[in-house]
Order: structure tokens, then C-alpha cells, then sequence
């Protein structure tokens, strides 16, 4: 499941987003990344492309 987190990560999905389309908790979700060595975008981070709500995101 982390690899799962980090390939949405890098795909500019958010944590809250990602949180919700893994069925885990924003901490959780948080700690994988952590863990996984990712460099967090800052707080002022917009992303370029339209939002995609959780329900849409692809899980493999």
C-alpha cells in the first residue's frame, strides 16, 4: 500500500485525497510518506491540473 500512497503522491494527488481513496487516516497516510523518504510540497502548493475527487483516483 505505501508504494500505492507515494505513486498518488507524485502524481500531485493530496494527502487528504489519497487518505480518503486508501480508506486510511490522514495520518496514516502521512507516516507512509514519511517513512518512504518523500519531500512534502509546501502548504501554498496548487496543483495544475483540475481536482479529482477521492472516488476517482486510481488505486491498482
Amino acid at each position: 500500500m505505501q508504494k500505492t500512497v507515494v505513486e498518488l503522491y507524485r502524481q500531485h494527488h493530496s494527502i487528504r485525497a489519497i487518505a480518503a481513496a486508501t480508506k486510511r487516516s490522514y495520518g496514516s497516510t502521512h507516516r507512509a510518506l514519511k517513512q518512504a523518504g518523500i519531500e512534502f510540497r509546501s502548504r501554498s502548493w496548487r496543483p495544475r491540473t483540475p481536482h479529482i475527487p477521492a472516488r476517482h483516483i486510481p488505486i491498482r
